[in-house]
C-alpha cells in the first residue's frame, strides 16, 4: 500500500477531533430547536391529519359530573373519521358513562393534584397510550396545558369552560391567599398559552370564542362549534293545558345554579297565587337531595315540587315531553358570563321556552316573551315572572313553537360536519 493511500485511510487525529466536535454541536443545536418548539409552539406535525387512522381523546372530569351529552356525541362522530378512537378518562364514574358510547375507554386513576396532576397524567398517556401516527383531542379547557408535552402531534382542543372557573381569584385574607392567586394567575396564563399551541381550538360559545382571540389566540385557529343537541332531545313537547303548568330544571342541583332562589321564588308564587303549577328538579347528588328535600318540606310545598337524583342523559327527554317551561339560572360571576348552559339548547330542542336570569350567556339565546322569559337573579323577580307566565298562559303555545324553531340551530346532526372538518385539512 503506497504512502498516499495509507494517509487517506488512516484518520488524522486533528480531523477526528473536529468531526466529534461538530457532531456534539449538531446535537446541541437540535436540542435547542426542540426546546424552542416546546416553548413557542413552532413545531407542526408533517403528517396530514386525514392520513392517520387513530385519535387519542384525553378527557378530564370532576367527581360526580352531571351531563355527558356534548362529550358522547363528539366521540360517536369521530368514529366516522378515524378507524380507532381511543379514550382515556381520569374519573371512574365518568369512564363508566363513556363506555356506553365508545368501545375503547380506559380509566386512568390519578394520585396527585394541581400541576403535579398534569405531569402525572401526561407521563401515563405518553408511556401507555400514544402511538407514532395519531391525533390528539384534548376534551376539556383544563387539558390545554398538555399540548406542551405532546410535541410532534396534532393537538385539537375542546374549549368548554372559561379558565377563571378553574383558576379563580380568591379574596385575600391571609398571606397564603396571595400565593394562591399568583399560582392561579400563572396557571390561567399557561392555559391560554397551551391553547395557542394547538392546531385547532373549538369554543362552545360566542363569549368564549371572543375571549380566546382577545388573549392572542390566532383567530384562524378558533372555530365556534356549539355543544350541540342529540336528535333524541328533539321530541314533541306536550300540548298546552291551560289548567296546569309544569316547570323543569335539569342539571347540577347546587346553590351556584340558583336552586335556593328557584325554590324560594316558587314558594312565594304559590303563596300569592291560586295556581296549579308543578316544579321538577333533576340532577341532585345525595347531599343535595337531602338538603333540598328538607327545604321543600319546611316550606310545605312538597306536593308541588319533585326532586330527582342524577340520571343518564338519555332519560331526560322523557321528562321534557311532560314539561311546559324550562329553567336556566346562572350565578352572575365571571365564568358563567362566558360558559353557555347546555340545558338551554336541550330545552329549546324539545320545544320548551326557558325562564332565565339576566346574564349574557342566557340572554344571547333567550329573548323575553319570544322563546322564553328573562328575570333577575333573585327569588322575588322569579316569583313575579311566574305570575306573569300564569296570567298569560295562553301565549305558551306560540312560545313553544318559537323555542322549537330556535332549537334547530343547535342540532348536532347539523354541527357534526363542521366539527369533523377541524380534523381534515
Amino acid at each position: 500500500m503506497n504512502s498516499k493511500m495509507s494517509n487517506i485511510m488512516r484518520p488524522k487525529t486533528q480531523h477526528g477531533s473536529r468531526m466529534i466536535a461538530l457532531y456534539i454541536l449538531s446535537g446541541i443545536k437540535k436540542r435547542i430547536r426542540g426546546f424552542s418548539s416546546f416553548v413557542y409552539g413552532r413545531h407542526q406535525s408533517t403528517l396530514k391529519s386525514n392520513d392517520k387512522d387513530t385519535i387519542l381523546v384525553v378527557t378530564h372530569f370532576r367527581k360526580n359530573t352531571v351531563g355527558y351529552e356534548d362529550y358522547t356525541h363528539r366521540l360517536k362522530s369521530l368514529e366516522k373519521l378515524y378507524k380507532n378512537v381511543r379514550v382515556v378518562c381520569n374519573d371512574e364514574q365518568s369512564c363508566h358513562e363513556l363506555k356506553q358510547f365508545a368501545d375503547n375507554v380506559t380509566f386512568v386513576p390519578l394520585r396527585f393534584k394541581g400541576l403535579l396532576k398534569f405531569i402525572e397524567y401526561t407521563f401515563i398517556i405518553k408511556r401507555k397510550f400514544l402511538t407514532d401516527r395519531c391525533d390528539i383531542l384534548l376534551l376539556h379547557t383544563w387539558l390545554s396545558v398538555l399540548s406542551f408535552f405532546f410535541i410532534g402531534y396534532d393537538n385539537y382542543l375542546y374549549w368548554n369552560i372559561h379558565p377563571s372557573q378553574l383558576y379563580g381569584r380568591k379574596k385575600i385574607r391571609t398571606v397564603r391567599d396571595v400565593f394562591v392567586n399568583i399560582k392561579n394567575l400563572f396557571l390561567k396564563k399557561l392555559t391560554y398559552t397551551g391553547a395557542a399551541r394547538c392546531r385547532k381550538v373549538m369554543p362552545v360559545g360566542e363569549e368564549l370564542a371572543r375571549d380566546l382571540i382577545e388573549h392572542n389566540i390566532n383567530k384562524e385557529k378558533v372555530d365556534l362549534i356549539y355543544q350541540g343537541v342529540k336528535d333524541e332531545f328533539y321530541t314533541k313537547a306536550r300540548d298546552c293545558d291551560h289548567g296546569t303548568i309544569n316547570l323543569i330544571y335539569a342539571g347540577s342541583v347546587v346553590s351556584i345554579r340558583g336552586i335556593d332562589l328557584i325554590i324560594e321564588g316558587f314558594c312565594e308564587f304559590l303563596n300569592t297565587n291560586h295556581a296549579d303549577m308543578k316544579l321538577v328538579l333533576i340532577g341532585a347528588g345525595d347531599n343535595a337531595y337531602c338538603k333540598y328535600s328538607e327545604l321543600v318540606k319546611q316550606k310545605g310545598i312538597e306536593r308541588n315540587v319533585e326532586i330527582l337524583k342524577r340520571m343518564p342523559g338519555n332519560k331526560i327527554p322523557e321528562y321534557l315531553k311532560k314539561a311546559d317551561i324550562g329553567i336556566s339560572f346562572l350565578e352572575p360571576n365571571i365564568y358563567y358570563s362566558y360558559n353557555p348552559p347546555t340545558k338551554i339548547f336541550e330545552f329549546m330542542a324539545a320545544g320548551i321556552p326557558v325562564i332565565a336570569n339576566s346574564i349574557r350567556t342566557n340572554t344571547r339565546y333567550i329573548q323575553d316573551e319570544y322563546n322564553g322569559y328573562i328575570c333577575q337573579y333573585n327569588a322575588e323577580s322569579f316569583a313575579k315572572k311566574l305570575s306573569q307566565i300564569w296570567d298569560n298562559r295562553d301565549k305558551i303555545k306560540q312560545m313553544k313553537m318559537n323555542a322549537k324553531h330556535e332549537g334547530q340551530k343547535y342540532r348536532w346532526a347539523k354541527l357534526e360536519k363542521e366539527f369533523l372538518k377541524q380534523f381534515s385539512f
